[in-house]
């Protein structure tokens, strides 16, 4: 299971592939997608991670 469906979070995608990350929000799919909020779960979820690594 991915990241992302652990969060149940989404990123919009660019053509090139890139994320967009810039803190605008985009529309894809009928729903906003505000990239700052999809950045810090991002981070939550990280540290989440490196705490359980390091208990």
């Amino acid at each position: 299971m991915s990241p992302d469906e652990l969060m149940g979070t989404r990123t919009a995608r660019v053509s090139e592939g890139r994320y967009v990350l810039s803190g605008s929000k985009r529309k894809r799919g009928g729903q906003a997608t505000d990239s700052g909020d999809v950045l810090r779960t991002t981070i939550e979820y990280g540290n989440e991670q490196l705490n359980r690594i390091a208990e």
